[in-house]
């Protein structure tokens, strides 16, 4: 329940672009509703995954252009998910569609390493998606950021060092 699972459904039937494909994976608790959904418009540019053993997973991971990131519009407390980390490590530009109380967004583009949009607005995930593929420099440029964001960020020493001072205070 925690995932924006509406907006990203909406997301994959609206998008216009041909050259766009959404890789869905998980089995969580909306895995049944998501799955109606594929097999009654059987979407020509998404595909849906169970699961994946993680080496298979990482390669996919590896594979990809941009990392998504959709959490229920309705949060009013903070999230920060744990697939971010995924994304960075693989270089990759991410778009985080969340609500209003999530910083995720806020992070990726002060470090220009992604986009922030509120969940549910579809026109500017379209946008976001055409500033990236009509200019291909962004993704590399954006990776690389996103690749320096998690060394800089949020590497084991500096979490490390973080927790040890808060649980010292």
């Amino acid at each position: 329940r925690p995932q924006g699972i509406e907006f990203l459904l909406d997301t994959i039937q609206n998008c216009k672009r041909s050259d766009v494909y959404f890789l869905i994976i998980g089995s969580g608790t909306e895995f049944v509703k998501i799955k109606k959904w594929f097999d009654n418009l059987n979407p020509e540019n998404a595909c849906l995954f169970t699961f994946l053993p993680k080496n298979d997973y990482d390669k996919l991971l590896a594979a990809c252009d941009v990392g998504l990131i959709f959490l229920n519009k309705n949060f009013t407390i903070p999230n920060f998910p744990f697939r971010l980390l995924g994304y960075l490590e693989n270089r990759m530009p991410v778009i985080s569609c969340t609500d209003p109380s999530t910083d995720v967004g806020d992070v990726l583009e002060k470090s220009e390493c992604g986009f922030k949009i509120l969940s549910g607005d579809i026109e500017s995930f379209q946008k976001v998606i055409d500033k990236l593929y009509n200019n291909k420099d962004i993704i590399k440029q954006y990776g690389k950021n996103a690749y320096e964001l998690l060394i800089n960020k949020y590497n084991v020493e500096k979490s490390y060092k973080l927790i040890i001072e808060k649980m010292n205070k």
